[in-house]
């Protein structure tokens, strides 16, 4: 490569990667645990993992109780359904009877005991952390703007380090030995797993823009539309059914059970993760069934079962096969960013991934500062590349930290608070701002490595223990973590103490 090119990549790697560093590092950490969202919702609520399919849920009996509560008739309902989540999202739109005064509900209803929750009383520390990995905490649209915003500044990076290092990857690798210094081998350790790690990297720098960014992108499109954004939306992801309103009580409601074992029978091979209903009560209903393949050769395919009531026909609304493009693409972005396929190991391998691409930018930040303490750089600014690595690095083990500490928290005192949501806010963001203060205070970063390795070890032997292994999930990934932990700081030690004795 010609030293100007390399130069320009250079830069551009350097800038990009220290703007979005610190950030960066927050979503893909919280990432990591957002793969186990759901798992960590049974774990603070002391629950076991349970893989309820849907035919053995007694939807009627659901339906029959919200509509008791709420009056469910001339609505579109909504029943997102994940096997390991022990309760179904519901959401309901307004009636479309306009004898009916209603407005648009969401709830949580639990499988086994039909308990109906709000959002914000079955607020827990999954939903935190899932929420955190692209700062919703921040007012909408902001938060999510900025993840957007550093996914896509991430990809520059990932091009322009790719572009760098590429041609000297083998060497790297070889370059690896006992008696090399920390500067060197964080810098080995940068590029090598920077560039094994490429593949991952790209698939959430491009998943991440494409879910935070399309909406600012599509913006110019509205004019096209004339400021229709319903038309607009309904060509981006296109409804494979809808239902005529007839505003006409049916006679007898008709079994929504009967149609969960239909469908199950009709693809055996597709879980159906979304059921609808269109126009509750109506003669003129619909019931809808949305699943897909487990199969990693069919990622991109979607099947739509309907089932209507007027005529009584059971038909395909959207063959797997049949599947438009542009659902194929939105549902292809959507299994590679969550890790939607494959079970718990592709999960464990993405966690496994996010945590080395923290080490990557952990490891990156602390070559920017250590580059810049040479004297061809003036003492300010080799003072101010000290205080950003320092500080970059007291952030980012600060949120390790503090994520340990909660999931203590959260299981000691789970049910305690009546607003679970706003002791989460104040109990993590507090706790994050006073460890990352304390790991201000030591001069040397091997004392910050290890007073961090050292709370994560405890809590990573703790958190096993309190749940007996009851969410295995979780279980085994701190205990994966504690151990880790636990080695490091015991190498730290015993290099303090051969360094002391030389």
């Amino acid at each position: 490569m010609h030293k100007k090119t390399r130069s320009i990549f250079f830069s551009l790697h350097t800038t990009t990667g220290m703007l979005v560093s610190l950030l960066l590092f927050v979503i893909f950490f919280a990432g990591a645990f957002a793969l186990f969202k759901d798992d960590i919702q049974l774990w603070q609520e002391h629950r076991k993992v349970e893989s309820i399919p849907s035919n053995q849920v007694s939807f009627d009996s659901i339906l029959d109780q919200l509509d008791k509560s709420h009056s469910l008739y001339g609505r579109d309902i909504t029943m997102k359904f994940r096997k390991r989540n022990p309760y179904i999202y519901v959401y309901m739109t307004a009636s479309k009877d306009s004898a009916e005064v209603s407005k648009p509900i969401s709830l949580y209803v639990d499988k086994k005991t039909g308990e109906v929750k709000t959002y914000q009383s079955l607020y827990n520390l999954g939903e935190f952390i899932y929420r955190l990995h692209f700062f919703d905490q921040i007012p909408y649209p902001y938060g999510r703007t900025a993840a957007g915003i550093v996914a896509f500044l991430f990809l520059l990076t990932i091009i322009s380090g790719i572009a760098m290092h590429w041609h000297k990857i083998g060497k790297t690798f070889h370059g690896f030995n006992k008696g090399m210094s920390f500067r060197f081998f964080s810098s080995k350790l940068h590029i090598a797993i920077g560039v094994l790690g490429v593949p991952f990297q790209l698939i959430y720098a491009i998943t991440g823009s494409y879910f935070l960014l399309s909406m600012l992108v599509l913006l110019p499109t509205l004019t096209v539309y004339h400021q229709d954004r319903a038309q607009l939306m309904n060509d981006m992801r296109p409804q494979p059914v809808t239902a005529q309103w007839q505003s006409k009580i049916a006679n007898q409601p008709a079994s929504f059970d009967a149609f969960v074992s239909k469908a199950e029978d009709y693809w055996p091979d597709y879980e159906v993760d979304t059921w609808k209903i269109q126009n509750y009560g109506d003669q003129g209903a619909n019931f809808v069934a949305m699943g897909q393949s487990q199969t990693i050769g069919s990622l991109s395919q979607q099947g739509t079962l309907v089932y209507n009531l007027y005529s009584q026909t059971l038909r395909v609304g959207n063959a797997p096969k049949a599947t438009p493009f542009v659902v194929r693409v939105q549902q292809l972005m959507y299994r590679l960013h969550f890790a939607n396929y494959g079970g718990l190991f592709v999960k464990y391998i993405y966690f496994i991934l996010a945590v080395l691409t923290n080490l990557v930018i952990l490891s990156g930040v602390y070559i920017y500062s250590v580059s810049r303490q040479s004297k061809k750089y003036s003492p300010k600014m080799q003072r101010s590349s000290y205080l950003l690595g320092k500080f970059h690095l007291a952030i980012g083990l600060g949120l390790v930290m503090t994520t340990a500490l909660s999931f203590p928290f959260v299981y000691f005192t789970d049910g305690l608070f009546s607003d679970p949501k706003t002791a989460l806010y104040l109990g993590f963001f507090t706790t994050w701002f006073v460890s990352s203060l304390l790991l201000c205070i030591p001069k040397k970063i091997g004392s910050m490595i290890f007073f961090a390795m050292f709370v994560v070890a405890i809590c990573g032997l703790m958190i096993p223990a309190l749940d007996q292994f009851r969410v295995v999930s979780i279980d085994s990934i701190w205990l994966g973590l504690g151990i880790v932990s636990s080695l490091i700081c015991v190498i730290q030690k015993r290099k303090q103490r051969v360094s002391s004795i030389v």
